[in-house]
């Protein structure tokens, strides 16, 4: 067994960080195990920054960026980079409406309205530029490895910190769509950034880092709505944390009133600017009871495979068929609708949330409207970093096992809002329904499991032990294999080759392209 060391017991979550001292201060830290062969000592709390550690961060940076920069330039090729399809072109021209016009109509509340906004004011500031908004996007991504790198250092040490930065660095569904007109970069983004802030305040619990952890968590909550049970049970940890250290009701009090004053910044405009615009308060997007509704239903096979189209019209009008007369009504329709198939079939239903947690866990990124494998064709790097083989698909398919890994691992020293995050964001996948660039945000996270988990099993092959090691290739080894049992999901069978071509020519046509518009449909029609 490996010994414990036992600090005082002050209450407080533990804020050491990044550094290159071989010393270690007990005073303000919780259980801590003594490191294993090689491992470095926790940081001291007082002393983050020193030349080594902030080269550390510029060297993260760099490669992440270089990386990108590399798939940017390679996928410059691909026939959609400046011809926007589906979702990408809806936030592109509302995005382009915004900053043109000062559009903010009904249409701009049917999908996440940070990501437009952050576009809309973009392109005030520099023209309607995809490149720019594309660079700009790979810059952020490289922050966040560098924001990945820190928190596993916080939490672990220096060496899985460093490898998580690494894994996010070099993680293909990632720097895929952060090269994309798409919410996964930011989302992800926030998602360290947000627990990043959250342990920070536990730790010091000032009026400004709260503040500043609001503002972060109504910024999450209006990329993704995901982040807003995440959100609300940090709200509850942090409750937690500072009623354990003792403090007075006011001080606990005060210190979530601020948090709430920062969410409130930031929920309350965009709250105000729905009721003007679409005649209801709400910061959640419109399309969320249609989405619910697609993954829960008698045959989530059929709907979840209607294309853009005359189906997709058909069910989409549906709801005014039945007398509702706004995008609000029709998302609590839709709503309504998967409610009732619960409580109608809720073997069915449960069997279905069940088939979407292994489809979750599984490998292989299952397509949305775009799928990451047809890009391969235009860059060399994705087709590396990306590739499946049968049931099994990279690079999931070796993150998640050792991710499962290393939260067995290190389960006392993981502070549980990184645990929390993991498992209601991907919970929240479940209920909805499971896409390769829904994954993307719990990305960070899982790469500091993955990271602990891959470091453990190198200490224990350094240190002879052979019986731990045996366990943890057994634990690895035992969720990658069930992880890959399920079979590919329909979405994955849909021909998105020759759906590509086809939007692209309708592209053309609206443009005034008539040729090009009649090669590319030639084109869809050979591959379909």
């Amino acid at each position: 067994m490996v010994p414990v060391l036992r600090a005082p017991s002050s209450g407080r979550a533990r804020t050491g960080r990044c550094s290159t001292d071989s010393g270690q201060d007990m005073s303000d830290t919780e259980e801590l195990t003594i490191p294993a062969p090689g491992e470095e000592p926790q940081a001291r709390a007082g002393r983050p920054w020193t030349r080594q550690e902030v080269a550390t961060c510029v060297a993260i940076f760099a490669a992440a960026l270089a990386v990108r920069a590399v798939y940017l330039h390679e996928s410059s090729a691909n026939p959609t980079f400046y011809s926007l399809t589906l979702d990408s072109r809806d936030y592109y021209l509302r995005a382009v409406g915004l900053a043109q016009n000062g559009v903010i109509d009904t249409n701009f509340f049917w999908q996440p309205t940070f990501y437009p906004f952050w576009l809309g004011v973009l392109f005030k500031l520099t023209g309607p530029s995809i490149l720019v908004a594309k660079i700009l996007q790979i810059v952020l991504g490289a922050i966040t490895c560098v924001l990945t790198y820190r928190l596993g250092c916080r939490i672990f040490d220096r060496r899985i910190g460093l490898l998580a930065g690494a894994i996010v660095a070099f993680y293909g569904p990632l720097i895929f769509y952060e090269g994309e007109i798409d919410t996964a970069g930011w989302a992800a983004f926030w998602s360290v950034a947000l627990l990043i802030l959250l342990l920070q305040t536990a730790a010091k619990g000032s009026g400004a880092w709260c503040v500043v952890l609001g503002i972060c968590g109504g910024l999450g909550i209006l990329t993704r709505p995901t982040f807003l049970p995440v959100m609300l049970t940090a709200l509850i940890w942090l409750a937690a944390v500072f009623i354990r250290d003792r403090r007075t009701w006011t001080e606990t009090i005060g210190r979530l009133a601020r948090v709430m004053v920062g969410l409130l910044l930031v929920l309350a405009p965009a709250a105000s600017e729905c009721y003007r615009a679409a005649g209801h308060f709400g910061v959640l997007p419109t399309s969320g009871g249609l989405n619910v509704y697609l993954g829960n239903n008698e045959d989530t096979c059929k709907t979840l495979t209607i294309r853009p189209g005359f189906e997709w019209e058909e069910l989409t009008l549906l709801p005014e068929r039945h007398g509702c007369k706004t995008r609000q009504e029709a998302s609590q329709f839709f709503y309504g609708k998967a409610w009732q198939y619960a409580k109608a079939e809720p073997f069915s239903f449960a069997s279905g949330l069940g088939h979407k947690a292994l489809q979750m866990a599984n490998g292989r990124e299952i397509p949305r409207n775009v799928d990451i494998y047809l890009f391969r064709e235009w860059s060399r790097l994705l087709g590396l970093l990306v590739w499946k083989a049968g049931r099994f698909g990279f690079p999931w398919g070796v993150l998640f096992p050792l991710a499962v890994w290393g939260l067995v691992w290190g389960w006392r020293r993981i502070p549980l809002p990184l645990v929390l995050f993991v498992v209601l964001y991907l919970l929240g996948i479940v209920v909805v329904f499971v896409a390769d660039r829904y994954r993307v945000p719990v990305v960070p996270a899982m790469s500091i499991l993955a990271a602990a988990g891959c470091m453990s099993i190198i200490d224990m092959l350094r240190g002879r032990q052979w019986r731990a090691l045996a366990t943890a290739c057994c634990v690895a080894a035992a969720v990658g294999i069930i992880s890959n049992l399920s079979k590919p999901a329909c979405e994955e069978k849909v021909n998105y080759a020759s759906e590509m071509y086809a939007l692209l020519a309708q592209n053309a046509e609206e443009a005034g392209q008539t040729g090009q518009a009649r090669e590319l449909n030639e084109k869809a029609l050979e591959l379909d």
